[in-house]
């Protein structure tokens, strides 16, 4: 039962919460629609939402737009956005979703897909392209080799390119990769989109496993030196001085799934010398109950230090987790999705 691992009941929420934590997607999901579809628990949002992060971070873009229409009509709230890790008002008008210069991956991405998508004259007519794979569940051998060619051929081209749903993509290719364990153009794409993404410490971690896969060295990190557009920065807005030089934000990624997962250690280096310290969450997909545990204990104690720590934009799912396991109240936490 996933309450024995706690000494009080837990609520609905945080259930779907360690549900969710112990990679049991369905079963979350099947307790949240069963929650939200009862009239006398469907008004708190929190479990609306709690449910459209699931449809997000599964890719059920299906779901998520029957749960979000029945969002506003129950709740009298904003209609969700399907990404909101992405601002289009932040975007150049030709990037933005009815854009020229955008083109989206959706569903099964097979060949004829692909090479749709390689013969756009989008590619051609734009020094900056954005890919879009928030939508996109797959793909298979012959559309990951058309996609990478057409990466490298636009970027050879000297164009740029903004890649959003990146994480998604990720995971695309490295479903591709569990059944297909040397297909080089998969690698390739993968490492290429980290390179994209200005994700170093992502490329080094896919470039090792690329190594252990085919028997050959690691390639190294080298940065994109053409024109890339991203979202702009978070800014630190505050009267005192910045106490050190280097990045404001740490950004965590993928999946942290130990106490002594590599992502925790680079948050306690980062905030040695620092007084404000900004996690942002937007690319993490999952933490354990574990890793969980340890963060919150990190946190904790560098409130104690007398430090102010913000916690950016993390999925519901991860802040109910957070929540249960008493994250101090004195973290300031920004949701990715409200």
């Amino acid at each position: 039962m996933v309450a024995a691992i706690f000494s009080q009941p837990l609520a609905p929420a945080q259930e779907a919460a360690i549900l969710f934590a112990e990679d049991r997607d369905a079963e979350a999901l099947l307790l949240l629609q069963g929650l939200i579809g009862n009239i006398a628990a469907n008004a708190d949002p929190q479990l609306w939402r709690l449910a459209l992060d699931l449809y997000r971070i599964t890719g059920d873009k299906g779901g998520f737009d029957r749960t979000s229409a029945a969002f506003v009509a129950r709740v009298d709230a904003a209609h969700p956005e399907w990404d909101p890790s992405v601002d289009e008002s932040r975007l150049i008008p030709e990037l933005r979703r009815d854009g020229k210069a955008f083109v989206e991956l959706v569903g099964d991405l097979d060949v004829t897909g692909a090479i749709a998508l390689n013969a756009q004259d989008v590619l051609s007519q734009h020094a900056i392209v954005r890919i879009d794979a928030t939508r996109l569940q797959s793909l298979d051998k012959q559309a990951c080799s058309v996609l990478f060619d057409t990466t490298v051929r636009l970027m050879e081209a000297g164009g740029g390119i903004h890649v959003t749903g990146a994480g998604r993509l990720a995971h695309c290719l490295q479903k591709l990769l569990a059944t297909n364990t040397a297909f080089r153009p998969a690698w390739d794409l993968l490492l290429k989109l980290w390179q994209l993404k200005d994700e170093e410490r992502e490329y080094a971690r896919a470039a090792l496993e690329y190594s252990l896969a085919v028997g050959t060295q690691p390639p190294e990190w080298e940065p994109v030196v053409i024109p890339v557009v991203g979202i702009a920065a978070i800014e630190e807005k505050r009267g005192e001085p910045r106490y050190q030089l280097g990045p404001e934000v740490l950004r965590l990624s993928g999946t942290i799934s130990s106490s002594q997962d590599f992502h925790l250690k680079e948050l306690q280096n980062f905030a040695l010398d620092r007084k404000y310290v900004n996690v942002d969450f937007t690319y993490l997909r999952r933490i354990d109950v574990a890793g969980a545990r340890a963060l919150v204990t990190l946190a904790n104690g560098l409130i104690r230090e007398g430090k102010v720590m913000r916690l950016l934009r993390q999925n519901s799912l991860i802040l109910a987790l957070l929540r249960l396991l008493e994250l101090n109240h004195s973290v300031v936490c920004t949701p990715l999705a409200r």
